[in-house]
């Protein structure tokens, strides 16, 4: 083997001192490939932690669950840009690629610097979205809605923007949007989908309720009969 191939790993013979070539290589391969697998495990944890902590919030509480969706995913985001300028540190610590580097050198840094640039640009995006909740609510009045329950909670479903929503909904607004007109849920598209999601006692209704919600959130903020406004 040519061991000035910067494409090809050194034959290491167990048997022989380490050359400085062979040295170099394993231990740019070590090196970098626990930084990338540092990198996977940050990316992975930065996700995690916002699920976990976006499923602890009471989604009832409105406006405060968007703030606390917004402050989670900005501490998942500034863990990125951490990771991300490790990396960067390293590689001019490295003073850049040079002929003689070994794959593992370039193949890890381009592996670890994409893995914390998807997770930078993913939380970029739902940064995004959940700061346009904040600034305010979508208001919607569908022409029919279904009501349901699950797991002690209840729910109202209904299109809006060509997407179907479903938002759990306080005892008391869904007692009240019971008052609405039910009709026949034969052909309702809405109330097959409530039904196929696993929802239990769905109740197709007529519309009549203007809703404001959280779009990107899907968190409920309030609703009140359209005769009301």
């Amino acid at each position: 083997m040519n061991r000035e191939d910067i494409n090809e790993a050194p034959i290491i013979d167990d048997d022989q001192p380490f050359t400085p070539e062979e040295e170099k290589f394993l231990d740019q391969k070590m090196k970098w490939r626990a930084l990338f697998l540092l990198s996977a495990l940050i990316s992975m944890l930065v996700f995690e932690f916002r699920d976990k902590a976006g499923k602890k919030v009471d989604v009832l509480s409105g406006k405060e669950a968007i703030r606390i969706f917004l402050r989670n995913n900005r501490i998942g985001l500034v863990l990125a840009l951490i990771m991300l300028a490790v990396l960067i540190v390293a590689l001019i610590c490295e003073r850049g690629f040079h002929r003689s580097d070994s794959s593992a050198k370039v193949y890890g840094f381009l592996g670890s610097a994409g893995l914390m640039i998807y997770t930078v640009v993913a939380f970029i995006l739902s940064g995004n979205h959940i700061y346009a909740d904040y600034q305010g609510v979508t208001v919607a009045e569908p022409y029919e809605y279904v009501l349901s329950t699950q797991s002690g909670k209840y729910f109202v479903g209904f299109e809006d923007k060509d997407e179907f929503v479903q938002l759990q909904i306080p005892k008391k607004t869904y007692s009240q949007m019971q008052q609405g007109e039910k009709v026949s849920d034969d052909t309702s598209e809405i109330y097959s989908m409530v039904k196929d999601n696993g929802y239990k006692d769905a109740v197709l209704y007529s519309g009549g309720f203007e809703i404001s919600y959280y779009f990107y959130s899907a968190i409920f903020s309030s609703a009140k009969p359209v005769s009301q406004r």
